[in-house]
């Protein structure tokens, strides 16, 4: 008799778990494991909300026609999106702000890849976006496949994290983005 595999999770909420308590704590983790970005006083150091200046309201991953879910290891484009909203007393001071974008293989709560975009500026208007990889070209050789960023046949997770040193602030969305590389 052949073994049964288990049943997918109906939504997000059970395939992710419940929301996390201890962010805080993963923030100042995070400061401490990478001292470039540790600010004068961890203490004062806070997570954004959303009534705060500035928030992450959605991340994506993208293909070649938008955004997508499950990318060829070879073939598609994998782009990586934040989507910023921020005060416009914010964006008229042109404050500074830096982007992490991190993938995490889902099986073994490893990281895939983690990079850092630092000293972008607030200035493009109150919603707005940033990226990383290419689904463009001009040539498909020009795109940013999965095995580019290092990534293996899979499920992963996208996390996200702005850090605006003026302010003391750190934001995340309210959820991690999930795809697959087949």
């Amino acid at each position: 008799m052949a073994k049964r595999n288990k049943q997918a999770p109906a939504n997000l909420d059970d395939f992710l778990g419940p929301p996390r308590d201890d962010v805080k704590k993963g923030v100042d983790s995070l400061l401490r494991s990478r001292p470039e970005t540790a600010t004068p006083a961890l203490s004062s150091t806070r997570l954004a909300t959303e009534d705060s200046q500035v928030s992450i309201i959605g991340i994506q991953t993208l293909g070649l026609t938008g955004p997508q879910t499950v990318f060829r290891m070879h073939a598609d484009a994998l782009v990586l999106r934040i989507e910023i909203r921020t005060d416009v007393s914010l964006n008229a001071s042109h404050t500074h702000f830096d982007a992490n974008f991190q993938l995490i293989e889902y099986a073994t709560e490893t990281v895939a890849h983690d990079s850092w975009w630092r000293g972008l500026i607030l200035q493009d208007g109150t919603d707005f976006s940033v990226f990383q990889g290419n689904n463009q070209g001009p040539t498909a050789a020009d795109n940013t496949p999965p095995a580019a960023w290092g990534l293996r046949r899979g499920i992963y997770v996208f996390r996200a994290l702005l850090e605006i040193p003026a302010l003391s602030v750190f934001c995340q969305p309210k959820r991690p983005a999930l795809f697959r590389v087949r």
